[in-house]
């Protein structure tokens, strides 16, 4: 990690060894959302419903939760209309999939019916490192396309889980006993240990504030890798339900009974960016001096 972050400030500080370069320096602050997506999984939960008569539902849904990124950026200036930036952050991101699933044995003689709901809550920080071209438009340069890719290595990721299981006895089909129980637990998720990229595309637009200049811009980032998003912890394995399929071994039984890897969890952002310049070096300022 540390390797790569060196290539990357390289790669942008070179060009500042000249005496002509120029570039600015600043902070943002970056607020908006972020949804976990996994269509293997909603596909594994597709076939075992089908497989197993019992099973009359199964499904996963996500729900976008927060995003959060703090840092600065680096800004060279290439030409009148071209910049290259490179911001470094800490990103705080969260997420939701629900799991839902209802069974019973009523394709015979309606003896039980159980319902299982469940939700994961997912909070993964990163340090991420954006490096993007910015592309200014019109005669005065105010308003601005931006398009790059962005290095996310991960620092740390939790998940808490939260199950609510109805189980209910029948008997010559009249409802005899009724019980609800509601689990809470958290877990560490281990295997996010390596570096993600996202592709970064959005637009904004400068205007002085103060005695210097401010942007506001919004961007989505579209995910370009995949990730497994799962615990070793055994206890949780133990005592989650639907959860389980967050397990390592939860993830291997899907596996070995669908076919399917659980590996093509991805992430998707959309933020809102303030920026605040805080100064600029080189260029034709140093050279008045």
């Amino acid at each position: 990690m540390k390797k790569l972050l060196m290539l990357l400030l390289l790669t942008v500080l070179i060009p500042f060894s000249t005496d002509s370069a120029e570039f600015n320096y600043g902070v943002n602050i970056d607020l908006g959302g972020s949804a976990l997506t996994c269509g293997n999984l909603k596909d594994a939960l597709e076939f075992s419903q089908l497989a197993d008569p019992d099973i009359k539902k199964y499904t996963a849904k996500g729900t976008p939760g927060f995003g959060f990124e703090l840092g600065g950026y680096f800004e060279y200036i290439i030409s009148e209309v071209m910049d290259l930036r490179l911001s470094i952050n800490f990103q705080s991101i969260r997420s939701t999939i629900s799991i839902d699933k209802i069974e019973d044995d009523s394709h015979t003689v309606l003896t039980w019916k159980n319902d299982i709901q469940s939700q994961a809550d997912f909070n993964l920080r990163f340090i991420s490192v954006p490096i993007v071209c910015k592309f200014k438009l019109g005669e005065t340069g105010k308003v601005f396309l931006l398009g790059g890719l962005e290095f996310k290595f991960p620092t740390s990721a939790e998940m808490s889980s939260e199950e609510t299981v109805v189980e209910e006895t029948y008997t010559l089909g009249e409802l005899t006993d009724s019980q609800s129980v509601t689990l809470k637990y958290d877990a560490i998720i281990d295997s996010l240990n390596t570096t993600m990229t996202d592709l970064i595309l959005g637009a904004g637009m400068e205007f002085p504030f103060g005695k210097s200049v401010m942007e506001i811009l919004i961007s989505i980032n579209v995910p370009l890798s995949k990730k497994d998003l799962y615990t070793f912890n055994p206890w949780f394995h133990d005592i989650a339900e639907n959860n389980e399929v967050f397990t390592y071994y939860g993830r291997s039984d899907i596996y070995q009974d669908t076919g399917k890897s659980l590996d093509d969890f991805t992430n998707w952002s959309l933020f809102i960016t303030a920026t605040y310049r805080l100064g600029s070096i080189g260029g034709s300022s140093t050279e008045e001096e």
